[in-house]
């Protein structure tokens, strides 16, 4: 009778949706590893390029329906979705001086909305507003493009890192949460599940740093070891950053199209911060460990 009550509390303490969520985890992990394995395995970008445009249009739809709604949607999304997937293919083809071109004309586009609704309709208005569209550029299409400008292993860390870090800290929190890690943004959010994030995203970076890099010097495997820690913590910070704007903006989920997720900007928060930090941890933290440790050698 008490084994009965136990495992019914412990179910009761998971949403019934969960089954969804996993479900719906594992085929966006099983499509996107996929595209990046055809990337790196055969030498074939456009698989990823292609899944990449898509997955920024969808968000950028999503993220720019927070601020407009009707035909102003359309046309910010739109113009987004243009200037965005062009981001992403210039990316590809190595030529930084079009993305830097890209986000100027955003910057333009941004700053004529704003000139001319101050000096024809509303004197009121103030900038912030007018720049969502090189926001929503800056945060989906150009982080999304750093995957890009990573190899196979270092993508494969990402990917997995984020995906056992939503879980983990999903289930733990369900489970054994209880305090609240930062009520006021996400009052889902608890000590528990942030921990076990951050436990299970160290390991799992730690392992995946072994299994593809075992021969490599100890500045390597504290890299990894840092790593770990970096990206659960990017992770978690991504997902609080777009909790926060939701709740600013009084808005549950960014849509509906995922089950057990909500929106696809839902799924892709902590992916991110993920990206721009797995950046700097592949490509610049070994050179600081390997200088730290030639000072204690």
């Amino acid at each position: 009778m008490t084994q009965d009550t136990n495992n019914t509390s412990v179910t009761a303490k998971i949403p019934p949706n969960h089954k969804k969520r996993v479900i719906t985890s594992l085929l966006l992990f099983s499509f996107v590893g996929s595209a990046m394995f055809s990337n790196g395995g055969f030498d074939l970008p456009y698989l990823l390029v292609g899944l990449l445009i898509l997955v920024s249009a969808v968000a950028l739809w999503e993220f720019y329906g927070f601020f407009k709604t009707g035909l102003m949607r359309i046309v910010l999304s739109g113009l987004g979705i243009v200037l965005g997937s062009g981001i992403i293919y210039a990316s590809m083809e190595n030529s930084p001086w079009w993305i830097l071109g890209i986000l100027s004309f955003a910057f333009f586009i941004s700053s004529l909305s704003f000139l001319f609704t101050y000096g024809c309709k509303d004197q009121t208005q103030t900038p912030q507003l007018h720049y969502i569209l090189l926001i929503g550029i800056v945060y989906i299409p150009v982080t999304l493009q750093i995957a890009l400008h990573l190899n196979f292993f270092e993508q494969a860390i990402v990917l997995s890192a984020t995906f056992v870090s939503d879980i983990a800290a999903y289930y733990a929190g369900c489970l054994w949460g209880d305090k609240k890690i930062w009520a006021t943004v996400s009052p889902k959010k608890t000590w528990v599940g942030s921990i076990a994030a951050l436990l299970s995203t160290l390991l799992v970076v730690f392992l995946l740093g072994l299994i593809f890099n075992a021969s490599g010097s100890l500045s390597k495997h504290i890299s990894y070891l840092l790593s770990g820690v970096f990206i659960a913590v990017a992770s978690q910070l991504g997902d609080f950053f777009e909790s926060a704007l939701k709740r600013v903006l009084n808005i549950k989920d960014s849509s509906n199209i995922l089950p057990g997720h909500g929106g696809l900007l839902d799924r892709i928060d902590s992916l991110l911060f993920t990206l721009p930090m797995a950046f700097f941890c592949f490509n610049v933290l070994p050179f600081v460990v390997e200088k730290v440790q030639s000072w204690f050698a």
